[in-house]
């Protein structure tokens, strides 16, 4: 992985931990989910794994699939 790629998971992690710790749910979810759509967008790039679209439930399923 790349720098840029750590320096995303890195910044989505904090982003997370932030919003938990304040409490602020709705924006926990919201970043959780943005966490896991940034592993699979670096999972299907790192594989050059072909995606069926931008949809994060076809992100997700294309990162599980490679």
């Amino acid at each position: 992985m790349t720098d840029e790629h750590w320096a995303a998971i890195t910044y989505a992690v904090e982003r997370t931990e932030r919003a938990a710790l304040d409490s602020d749910w709705p924006a926990a979810v919201g970043t959780a989910k943005n966490l896991c759509e940034s592993v699979a967008k670096i999972i299907i790039a790192a594989r050059h794994a072909p995606t069926e679209g931008s949809e994060y439930p076809k992100i997700i399923r294309a990162a599980h699939a490679t």
